[in-house]
């Protein structure tokens, strides 16, 4: 998996209540309720760490944290390698390694048949839907179950070949919270000989969650400052400036 389909994906993973009372000795009951409860998340914030290891030995790292608001249509996401925030009205994103960064208003300069779209798959979770439902529940085992002190946690393999290796969830049952969420993958390589494989390794960790109500920890005020038509940036100033104001 590129490392741009990571990164949508990281934002698809969330915080997210659970019936207490749905629960098992293998774990299924309980499994489906958390998948269940995380198809309706609404806001949601948290940090990752991801470890990317390409077929030539290659490795890559991103420690990062999220910031999701379906009703309101904010997103924050911000790691070694850019900053990104969506306002509605404003796209802003700054490239640390190319050191620019790049702001749109978007109600003047984004289609909005294509801002709608983009939207839709940001904010509805219909591809978090399709993941939960015909991969995890339809592939997924219960390898392991454990609920010690009311925190509950879930192993998950998947089969031989298959892209995904496993998944692992810790949940607060007391509290109605996620306490972390990691996810294994391979993506072999095309010329990588048979019994020999070689591929993409993909790991992401999310933890510290934080649910409804919580304070954002962003502002796009923070990052810019536009006085009479006139664009200031106030963070990564030194960085080259594209606007579309």
């Amino acid at each position: 998996m590129e490392l741009r389909s990571w990164m949508k994906f990281v934002v698809l993973i969330a915080f997210f209540p659970c019936p207490a009372a749905a629960q098992s000795r293998d774990g299924k009951d309980m499994l489906k309720a958390i998948l269940s409860g995380l198809k309706d998340i609404k806001e949601v914030g948290y940090s990752y760490a991801m470890s990317i290891t390409y077929p030539d030995g290659n490795s890559q790292q991103l420690d990062g944290k999220v910031y999701v608001d379906n009703n309101n249509k904010q997103l924050f996401n911000e790691n070694n390698l850019q900053t990104i925030v969506y306002t509605g009205k404003w796209s802003y994103k700054a490239d640390h390694t190319e050191k620019e960064v790049v702001i749109v208003n978007n109600d003047k300069h984004v289609n909005k048949e294509h801002r709608k779209e983009m939207e839709k798959q940001l904010f509805e979770n219909g591809s978090l839907g399709v993941f939960l439902d015909s991969i995890v529940m339809k592939r997924a085992t219960v390898k392991s179950y454990r609920n010690s002190n009311d925190t509950i946690r879930i192993e998950l393999s998947f089969p031989a070949g298959y892209a995904i290796r496993s998944i692992n969830i810790s949940y607060d049952n007391g509290h109605q919270k996620m306490v972390s969420y990691s996810m294994s993958t391979f993506y072999p390589w095309e010329g990588s000989l048979p019994g020999k494989k070689k591929g993409t390794t993909n790991n992401i960790t999310c933890t510290n969650f934080s649910g409804a109500g919580v304070t954002p920890s962003f502002s796009i005020d923070k990052y810019f400052v536009l006085d009479n038509g006139k664009l200031a940036l106030k963070k990564y100033n030194s960085y080259k400036l594209h606007s579309k104001l």
